[in-house]
């Protein structure tokens, strides 16, 4: 048997089997690791790092086949989940801290064996949208998802209110017209005023809500674990339309304002990029990858560009859907790429932070530290790069070469995506708490101590900042008086 952790394959060992036959334990490079037995005959999967940091979450058993199609349906019929309080944060289930796959299966994932070769085609005239003042309408802010907000929100912060929802939070809030937009895992989906905390309604979207809704127009665009993109009337959460995918949708919304068009785009885990006109809820294309598609796809320079499960990132023409190339990265890309000036910024789970020019698909840099996966997504400003690990480090790197600026050390991982306000970068932990970290050498200025895993991102808009936690509460934050 062999066992791929993330690009590597390690000798393994089943020990103890249960009733049934199926191995409750596994050993891995001399380490054991234990599958609980949950609800429903699901197993739970634990792991302690060097460091000792205790992972745990769900784990995909693939046995041995080199047949794509095979393997992608045999995958779908075993994938062991833990329960929603374990999920720790917006993260594929095959892909935990303690991802492991059972079998022969390549670092390409679930792509076909044959390559197809892509050119990368003329941009069309479309352009990224900003990030709108008093608005955190999407997921890091603007759709080239740089995580910068346009807002100063200076240290100490102070709580204004919380809210408690009905389960977990994992996915990033969205603010606009002073209200805020956010779902938990149980499926309740809310709007809250943003001043005073209170809900103006709730709207069960009937499974996991991990994807961080985008609001345009009067409408919220939120995707959900069934599958399916809602798109709901934003001051009375009424239903306007519903399109299907085939798999879940975890990950946020982005979109793009083309001629008379609002497009929105949005990965599943049924392997496919769907593109879907924002008026009507059709369907207009598709982009099919080899694995799922779990991050929020990046808008700028024309194309859209995410990373998926396959491990490899894609471009695709924003308008037609065309391919418009490819990069082979050989790790799991779990979040979303950010991008600034024709440069796509990536951390992925093969424990390194990249920069690649989109005009030629070269690399220009790459980072790597200590031997501890990305799963937040990246923060780009002028001329610095933040990226946080799950080995507790926050690293600020110069864009230009990738070289290290300064490190923050938290006391557990970091699954939160770091957010820029003023000349401070605020972020969440799985210790429970909510830092304010100095951009000038990465100093601790503040931090709020929630108790629970923090893995949803910041969002900062008219004065606030608003964060969700794994304890079930929305946090609102306002600079604190004189």
């Amino acid at each position: 048997m062999v066992i791929g952790f993330g690009p590597l394959a390690l000798p393994s060992q089943a020990s103890r089997e249960d009733q049934d036959g199926r191995p409750n334990s596994i050993s891995i490079a001399g380490r054991s690791v234990a599958l609980e037995q949950t609800q429903g005959g699901r197993r739970d999967l634990r792991l302690r790092d060097d460091d000792g940091i205790e992972s745990h979450g769900r784990c995909l058993v693939v046995f041995g086949t080199r047949d794509d199609t095979k393997r992608r349906a045999v995958a779908r019929s075993v994938s062991l989940s833990v329960e929603p309080g374990l999920n720790r944060g917006n993260f594929p289930r095959m892909l935990k801290p303690s991802l492991i796959f059972l079998g022969l299966l390549s670092v390409g994932g679930c792509r076909d064996a044959a390559e197809t070769s892509l050119v990368a085609e003329e941009l069309p005239i479309a352009t990224a949208e900003t990030a709108i003042a008093g608005e955190w309408s999407l997921f890091r802010g603007d759709s080239a998802l740089t995580g910068e907000s346009s807002e100063v929100l200076p240290a100490p912060l102070t709580l204004a209110w919380k809210l408690e929802m009905i389960g977990p939070i994992v996915a990033t809030a969205a603010i606009a017209n002073e209200s805020v937009f956010v779902g938990s895992q149980d499926g309740d989906f809310r709007a809250i005023d943003l001043e005073s905390g209170k809900e103006k309604w709730m709207k069960q979207l009937g499974d996991t809500l991990e994807s961080s809704a985008c609001i345009l127009d009067g409408v919220v665009y939120v995707g959900s674990g069934d599958g399916a993109l809602y798109a709901l009337n934003a001051e009375t959460g009424e239903e306007i339309w519903k399109y299907q995918t085939e798999g879940e949708i975890l990950g946020g919304v982005n979109f793009l304002r083309h001629e008379d068009k609002t497009l929105l785009y949005v990965g599943s885990y049924d392997n496919f990029l769907h593109c879907v006109d924002a008026e009507t809820g059709k369907g207009l294309w598709k982009a099919e990858t080899g694995n799922y598609v779990n991050g929020t796809p990046a808008v700028a320079e024309g194309k859209v560009m995410f990373g998926g499960c396959d491990a490899i990132l894609y471009m695709v023409d924003a308008v037609t859907g065309e391919p418009g190339g490819e990069i082979e990265i050989g790790s799991y890309v779990a979040n979303s790429i950010a991008v600034k000036d024709g440069i796509a910024y990536l951390a992925h789970y093969g424990n390194q932070a990249e920069a690649y020019s989109l005009a030629d698909k070269k690399q220009l840099w790459v980072f790597q530290d200590r031997n501890f996966p990305y799963f937040a997504s990246p923060a780009v400003t002028d001329d610095t790069v933040y990226v946080a690990d799950r080995g507790k480090r926050l690293y600020a790197l110069n864009r230009k070469d990738g070289t290290e600026k300064w490190a923050f050390k938290a006391r557990r991982s970091i699954d939160s995506s770091p957010v820029i306000s003023g000349e401070l970068l605020y972020v969440g932990s799985d210790d429970g708490r909510l830092y304010g970290i100095a951009l000038e050498d990465g100093g601790e200025v503040w931090s709020y101590e929630i108790g629970e895993a923090i893995t949803a991102a910041p969002a900062i808009a008219s004065e606030h900042l608003v964060v969700g936690a794994l304890d079930g509460f929305v946090y609102a934050f306002k600079a604190a008086k004189p």
